[in-house]
């Protein structure tokens, strides 16, 4: 049976040195049937020149006037493409040799459905603990279901003529101007239209975000700002919601508790007692996790980074966000 041509679109910003091992990944593929559609998003000059080392005749670059946003980006990539999949991921994302087989294998199998999803690997491109920590969370998360609650967009495939019937990834005050939750939004429109997401947890990309402490740290702020923006918006605070999931929310419930133990523990020093129980429980909340990150050696820096720091930041980046929806009355995302 003959393949069907993917377009991979990429969106890119000041980030060659990754793009080019994005594009060197995808051009070792088994799979030949492919376009590849770059869309510089207002680049420096410099980096905007350096596009003439790739040689390649699947590749096409696409060059926005000025910095435009992912979902601009990925909706021009996605007007130009020729293929009868679109294959939407981020430049500092490496796919593996068998990953565009299987988006083909899958969309012949099955016909009736339309929208794919893959996530990170559990380990990342450098091995550092931070860029270790968002690859394990993001995948741990993303594949709880098959049956999606949304697509990512570092690794999301869906039929050309089915993305047509959207208006494309969207473009709100804040979405889609920034990485956050534009590809929420897109899969909430594909289920609109009666489309059925499906996460396959074996379709991975290796992820190279060159994460530290601070770039960690407001990553979780922003992204929970404007997500529980978007629950609340959707009605589903509370809901075991993709990255916004219930072993997140028991654990900012675990922190605040834990945090209010150790100030009751002034005053009546036994209460310290209830802190190593509120430690102990969130260990079991997060077990699962834990167990994955032993695996790639994060072992207890995961458990502590996670209840400590990553809980407190996503709580706080989301009470903000409340106040903001419900008491500035800000509701355009």
């Amino acid at each position: 049976m003959k393949a069907d041509m993917i377009s991979i679109v990429i969106p890119n910003k000041n980030n060659f040195s990754k793009l080019k091992k994005c594009l060197e990944s995808i051009n070792k593929s088994d799979f030949k049937e492919y376009e590849i559609i770059v869309i510089d998003d207002g680049s420096d000059k410099e980096t905007k020149q350096r596009y003439s080392e790739i040689k390649s005749a699947k590749l096409k670059v696409l060059f926005n006037a000025k910095n435009r946003g992912p979902s601009f980006s990925r909706n021009l990539g996605a007007n130009e493409a020729k293929g009868d999949i679109i294959l939407f991921i981020d430049s500092d994302c490496y796919v593996f040799q068998d990953t565009l087989n299987k988006i083909d294998k899958f969309f012949k199998e099955n016909k009736n459905i339309s929208c794919l999803g893959g996530t990170y690997t559990t380990r990342s491109a450098s091995g550092k603990f931070f860029d270790d920590f968002q690859s394990l969370t993001v995948n741990y998360f993303e594949t709880k279901k098959i049956d999606a609650d949304y697509l990512a967009g570092h690794c999301f495939a869906v039929r050309k003529d089915v993305f047509k019937e959207t208006n494309g990834f969207f473009i709100g005050k804040s979405v889609g101007r920034k990485p956050n939750v534009e590809d929420i939004v897109l899969s909430l429109d594909l289920k609109e239209l009666g489309e059925k997401l499906i996460m396959l947890p074996e379709l991975l990309v290796q992820h190279d975000p060159s994460y530290n402490l601070l770039k960690s740290v407001k990553n979780a702020y922003n992204k929970s700002f404007i997500w529980i923006k978007l629950s609340s918006k959707l009605g589903n605070i509370g809901g075991d919601f993709g990255a916004g999931g219930r072993e997140l929310k028991i654990s900012i419930v675990v922190w605040c508790l834990f945090f209010l133990s150790i100030i009751l523990g002034i005053f009546y020093p036994r209460s310290l007692l209830l802190s190593f129980l509120f430690l102990f429980l969130n260990f079991i909340n997060l077990f699962p996790m834990i167990k994955r990150a032993i695996k790639i050696n994060l072992g207890f820096g995961f458990y502590l980074y996670f209840t400590f720091i990553y809980s407190f930041v996503v709580g706080l980046g989301g009470a903000v966000g409340l106040f903001d929806y419900y008491i500035l009355n800000n509701k355009r995302l």
